[in-house]
C-alpha cells in the first residue's frame, strides 16, 4: 500500500508541476494533439501541415542517389512532427522541472535533490505519446493519405517519436555536461542549447510549416522560462521596454512593407485628403455623360486603330471588340437557310469568389471546361474572345488573371491549371548550393501547388523578427507568394493595348482599403462612368498616374488576396496610409463590379443594340445554396464542437460578423441581379419579377448561371497549399450534375437571340 500511496503521490506531484505552469503545457498538451489528430483548424487546412502528400518511399527514391535517400527520408512530414513534438514536450518538462529546482519547489518525497536524466526523460516519452497517438489514429482511418500503402505508413511518426526521444536525450546530455564542466545554473544552459537548436533548425534548408510551427513554440517557452528566472520588477522593465523599443523604431517608418513596382512613390507619399476630395467632387458632368451616351448609340463597331495611352474607354474598347468578333456582312437573302447562332455576338462576365488555391482551381478548371465547348463544333462558339470583363476576389481572381493573361493569340484549349502547377514548381530554388546555406529545397514529399510552406518560413525567419526592426523589408510573404505567379509578371501596361483592341479580355481586381472600407480598383478600364458616385470606389491609376505601367498583374491580385496574417496589410504610397486587405471584405463574389458595369447607362444601351445577350457568369468555389428552398440554418455540432461551443460567449461575437458577411454578400448580390435583370426587360413586356424571387427566365436578355460545387468534402481547405486530393475532387465536382445543367443552361443562352 505504501508504494502505491507513493506512485499517487508521485502523479499527483507532477500534475501540481503541470499546473504550476500551466501557461506552458495547455496550448502545447490540447493544442498540438488537436492540430495533428485534424481536429483543429480544418478548415484553413492546419491538419495538412503535419501529412506527406505523396508516399515518402516513392519521392526517396526518385531520380536520387542512394547516399540521399535516408536524408529525404527524414523529410517526411510525419517522421518530422513527431520527432519535433517530442523534442518540444521535453524541453516543457525539463525547463518546468528546473524551474521548480531553481526556486526549492523540489519535493525530496517524490523526487531527489539532484535532479538526473532520468527524471527528465519519462517526461518527454509520456507527453510525446499524445501527438503520436493523434498521428497513428489519423494514418489508420487513411482520412489525409493520398498513397497506396498507408499501413506501412505507420513506421514513420513511430521512427519520428524515438528519433526525438534520442535528440532530446543527447542535447539535455550536452546541456547537464556542460553546466556541470563551468558550473554555470543548469537552467540557463538549457536555454542557450535550445536557442542555438531553434536557429539550427530554422534554418534547415528544407521547409517544413510544422517544423517553424514547433520552432515558435520552442522560442515562447524559453521567453517563458527566461522572465519566470527574472525578478517581478526585471520583468515589467522588460515588457515595457520591449514594447517601447517596437513603438520607437517603427513608428517612424509607416512604410516598412512597401507594394512592387510603386517603391518611387514612397519616397514622396501623396497627400490624401486634397486629392480625394478633388476626386469626389470632380464628378462627371451632363455633358461628358452625353458624349458617353452618344459613343454608344453611334456604332455598334470601330475600326479605330489609333490606341492611345492611359485608360481605355468602356463604350471605345466594346465597339473594337465588336469590330472583331462580329464584322459588317452583306445582309443574307431571304431565301438562306437560317442560322442556328445568331448574327450578334453574345457579351460574357466573369465572377470569381475567393477561397484561397481552392478558389483558383475551381476557377480554372470551370473555364477550361467551358472553353472546351469553343472548340470546332463545340457548343459554345467563340466564348473565350466573348469574356470581355472577369471580376471577383482573393483567390479566385488567381484563376481569372491566368486566363486574361494568357497568349490572346492562341486558339483552342488554355490550360491554366499546368501553368499554375508550373509556376509553383519554378518558383521553388532545385537542389542544395553549399555556398548559400540557407537556401530553400523543395520538400519531396510535399504536393504540386504548395506555396503555404514558403510563406511560413518567410514570416518566422524575416518578417517576425523584422517586426523589432526599423528597417524596411526588400522581402515579405506577400512579396514571396508573387513569385509562385510567375505568368502574371507583366504590367497592367503591358496588356493594355490588346486589350484596347478587343483582344484579351479586361481584368478589375478590387482590394479593400481597411482604413475606409471602400474597394480600389485596379485595371486598364475607365471606370469613371461605372461608379458615378465616386465615393462608392477608387481608382488606383488615377491617385498614382504612371502606376499602370510599373504595377504587374501579380501584386494586384497579391493585394485582392491578402489573408489576415498569412500575407501583411501593405500600405499604398498616400499620407496617411491606406491599407490594403482582400477583396472579400467588401464583396467575396465579384459581383458588386459586374452589376456596376452592367448598369451603366451607355453599356447597357449598348448592350441591347449590338449583343443578342449578356451572360454574368458566376463562379463560386463553396457551396452557397443557391438552389436551396431552405433558409439558411446552423451545422449539426459534433462532439469537439459541442466542447467548443462552451466558450460560445467568446466565440459568438467573431462567428456573427463572419457569418453575417458572408451571408450578406451573397443575398445583397442576389437581390442586385435580379434588380439590374429587371431594368434590361422591356417596360412594356411584363416580364419584370419581384425583387428577391426567382426572378430570371430563359427569354431574358440578361441571365446569370452559377457554377459552384454542390457539396464539399468536410477536409475541404482555406489555404495556400491544395492537396493532391482536393485537386482529383474538383475535377469530380466539375463533372457533377449540377454543373452538367448549368453548362447547359449556357448553351442554351448561347443559341437564343434575345433582345
Amino acid at each position: 500500500m505504501s508504494h502505491f500511496r507513493r506512485r499517487v503521490g508521485f502523479c499527483g506531484y507532477y500534475g501540481t508541476v503541470i499546473c504550476r505552469h500551466w501557461m506552458l503545457f495547455l496550448p502545447t498538451l490540447i493544442v498540438v494533439p488537436l492540430a495533428v489528430g485534424g481536429l483543429l483548424g480544418r478548415g484553413l487546412g492546419v491538419q495538412y501541415l503535419f501529412r506527406d502528400q505523396r508516399s515518402p518511399f516513392d519521392a526517396a527514391f526518385a531520380d536520387v542517389s542512394l547516399w540521399w535517400i535516408p536524408l529525404r527520408l527524414f523529410g517526411s512530414a510525419y517522421l518530422e512532427t513527431q520527432g519535433y513534438a517530442v523534442c518540444l514536450f521535453g524541453l516543457l518538462w525539463t525547463t518546468s522541472l528546473l524551474l521548480e529546482e531553481k526556486f526549492d519547489r523540489i519535493n525530496r518525497t517524490y523526487l531527489p535533490g539532484d535532479l538526473r536524466m532520468r527524471h527528465y526523460l519519462p517526461g518527454a516519452a509520456v507527453m510525446g505519446l499524445v501527438p503520436l497517438g493523434a498521428a497513428l489514429t489519423q494514418l489508420g482511418r487513411q482520412v489525409y493519405y493520398d498513397a497506396a500503402t498507408p499501413a506501412l505508413m505507420l513506421i514513420f511518426p513511430v521512427i519520428g517519436y524515438f528519433s526525438g526521444l534520442g535528440l532530446f536525450y543527447v542535447t539535455s546530455h550536452l546541456a547537464f555536461a556542460i553546466a556541470r564542466w563551468f558550473r554555470w545554473p543548469r537552467v540557463w544552459v538549457v536555454l542557450g542549447i535550445t536557442c542555438i537548436v531553434i536557429i539550427f533548425a530554422a534554418f534547415l534548408p528544407v521547409i517544413l510549416p510544422a517544423k517553424l510551427l514547433f520552432v515558435v513554440l520552442a522560442a515562447l517557452v524559453v521567453v517563458y522560462t527566461s522572465l519566470k528566472l527574472a525578478t517581478p520588477t526585471v520583468r515589467v522593465l522588460t515588457v515595457f521596454g520591449v514594447m517601447a523599443t517596437v513603438v520607437v523604431l517603427n513608428a517612424p517608418r509607416t512604410e516598412k512593407y512597401s507594394f512592387p513596382g510603386l517603391e518611387e512613390y514612397y519616397d514622396k507619399p501623396l497627400d490624401m485628403r486634397p486629392t480625394l476630395k478633388s476626386y469626389w467632387n470632380n464628378n462627371r458632368s451632363v455633358t461628358t455623360q452625353l458624349a458617353t451616351n452618344r459613343r454608344a448609340e453611334s456604332t455598334c463597331g470601330s475600326s479605330d486603330d489609333v490606341l492611345g495611352s492611359g485608360l481605355i474607354d468602356p463604350i471605345v474598347n466594346l465597339q473594337r471588340w465588336h469590330h472583331r468578333v462580329a464584322p459588317p456582312q452583306a445582309p443574307a437573302p431571304k431565301t438562306a437557310t437560317p442560322s442556328r447562332l445568331p448574327t450578334k455576338p453574345k457579351f460574357v462576365i466573369v465572377a470569381t469568389s475567393g477561397g484561397a488555391y481552392r478558389a483558383s482551381a475551381w476557377t480554372a478548371r470551370i473555364l477550361e471546361s467551358l472553353l472546351e465547348g469553343d472548340r470546332p463544333g463545340g457548343d459554345l462558339p467563340g466564348l473565350r474572345h466573348n469574356i470581355r470583363l472577369l471580376t471577383g476576389a482573393s483567390g479566385g481572381m488567381v484563376g481569372s488573371a491566368y486566363f486574361a493573361v494568357a497568349d490572346a493569340s492562341e486558339e483552342g484549349r488554355v490550360e491554366i491549371t499546368k501553368q499554375i502547377s508550373a509556376d509553383i514548381g519554378s518558383a521553388w530554388e532545385r537542389g542544395f548550393d553549399w555556398r548559400r546555406p540557407f537556401s530553400v529545397i523543395r520538400n519531396p514529399m510535399a504536393g504540386d501547388w504548395d506555396s503555404l510552406s514558403p510563406i511560413a518560413r518567410q514570416m518566422v525567419l524575416y518578417d517576425i523578427p523584422g517586426f523589432f526592426l526599423p528597417l524596411a523589408r526588400t522581402t515579405d510573404r506577400g512579396r514571396e507568394l508573387e513569385r509562385h505567379w510567375k505568368s502574371l509578371d507583366r504590367t497592367f501596361a503591358a496588356l493594355r493595348d490588346d486589350e484596347a483592341r478587343g483582344i484579351r479580355p479586361s481584368l478589375v481586381v478590387t482590394p479593400t482599403m481597411a482604413d475606409t472600407g471602400l474597394p480600389l480598383l485596379i485595371s486598364n478600364l475607365d471606370l469613371d462612368s461605372v461608379y458615378r458616385d465616386k465615393k462608392e470606389a477608387v481608382e488606383l491609376f488615377k491617385l498614382l498616374p504612371g502606376a499602370q505601367s510599373k504595377l504587374r498583374v501579380q501584386t494586384a491580385v497579391r493585394m485582392s488576396a491578402t489573408f489576415p496574417f498569412i500575407s501583411p496589410s501593405v500600405r499604398l504610397p498616400t499620407n496617411p496610409p491606406y491599407r490594403v486587405i482582400d477583396a472579400g471584405y467588401y464583396d467575396n463574389f465579384g459581383i458588386d463590379v459586374a452589376v456596376a458595369y452592367l448598369s451603366e447607362p451607355g453599356i447597357k444601351a449598348w448592350l441591347k443594340r449590338c449583343t443578342s445577350g449578356a451572360m454574368v457568369v458566376q463562379v463560386r468555389a463553396w457551396p452557397q445554396g443557391a438552389g436551396d428552398s431552405e433558409p439558411p440554418h446552423p451545422k449539426d455540432l459534433g462532439l469537439m464542437a459541442k466542447w467548443i461551443n462552451t466558450f460560445a460567449f467568446a466565440t459568438t461575437p467573431i462567428e456573427g460578423v463572419a457569418n453575417a458577411r458572408a451571408t450578406t454578400n451573397f443575398f445583397r448580390n442576389r437581390r442586385e441581379l435580379c434588380q439590374l435583370q429587371n431594368l434590361y426587360r422591356d417596360p412594356q413586356s411584363g416580364q419584370r419579377q419581384p425583387v428577391g424571387s426567382e426572378c430570371q427566365d430563359d427569354k431574358d436578355f440578361l441571365q446569370t448561371v452559377e457554377f459552384e460545387p454542390s457539396k464539399l468534402d468536410d477536409n475541404a481547405t482555406f489555404t495556400w497549399d491544395l492537396q493532391a486530393r482536393e485537386l482529383r475532387e474538383i475535377d469530380a465536382l466539375v463533372k457533377s450534375d449540377n454543373i452538367v445543367l448549368a453548362r447547359r443552361a449556357l448553351a442554351k443562352f448561347w443559341r437564343a437571340d434575345l433582345k
